[in-house]
């Protein structure tokens, strides 16, 4: 499997299971006693990296985390690139088939354009339960962050302790099937993401997307 072919790829052990235990943990107390935005059993901290100090400072600011920059060294080939101000705490989340270019649309950038070569935008994901004996992971068709169309998806069997980065424009999903992980599971299903992009008016653009679209939903969180 290659992330420029497929798309993603699945980095085995960045977190250790002590850290992963730690941050669920500290998950569940942020999330039971803050404001979030509701849907139906579903919460979400859009824009919580480096703004959520009671989480503790390694979780607050995981985005910055050598582990997670070292393995995104690789994904861009050792060109410059950032952070684009993207980050979205959910728990028990249910999507179907999407892409994640809906940021770049909101900053103005074209849908032509989200095609360009030096569009690279990827997400970082990290899934703080194991998928390895489920299908409540995340679902990726491969190939189709390289045009619009559509492929056969397939499961990642992943650890809680696992990275998962995958380029933004390729169609992905996340549990949908009912029961899901939490009633089976009797725990909640985490998925932190980030969002990181080559230094050009491209990141620009999806970060001012970003940006307006957290800022609205940080005002609707109650």
């Amino acid at each position: 499997m290659s992330f420029q072919d497929d798309g993603y790829v699945v980095i085995k052990n960045v977190l250790t299971t002590e850290e992963v235990t730690s941050f669920r943990n500290r998950l569940d107390k942020y999330l039971e006693n803050s404001v979030s935005l509701r849907r139906d059993r579903s919460k979400l901290v859009p824009g919580w990296a480096g703004n959520s100090p009671e989480l503790g400072d390694d979780l607050n600011n995981l985005h910055q985390d050598k582990r997670i920059l070292t393995s995104l060294e690789n994904i861009f080939n050792g060109e410059e690139f950032r952070y684009v101000s993207h980050s979205d705490l959910h728990q028990n989340k249910t999507t179907t088939w999407h892409r994640d270019h809906h940021d770049l649309l909101r900053g103005k950038c074209s849908l032509v354009d989200t095609w360009h070569k030096d569009c690279f935008i990827v997400k970082v994901c990290l899934l703080l339960q194991d998928h390895n004996d489920n299908k409540f992971g995340l679902w990726m068709q491969p190939g189709t962050h390289l045009s619009d169309t559509e492929a056969e998806g397939v499961h990642i069997d992943s650890n809680a302790t696992d990275l998962i980065i995958f380029d933004q424009r390729i169609l992905h999903k996340g549990q949908v099937s009912k029961p899901d992980y939490v009633d089976i599971y009797k725990k909640n299903r985490y998925l932190l993401t980030f969002g990181y992009g080559l230094n050009n008016k491209y990141s620009d653009l999806h970060e001012a997307g970003a940006t307006l679209r957290q800022n609205q939903q940080r005002g609707e969180m109650k």
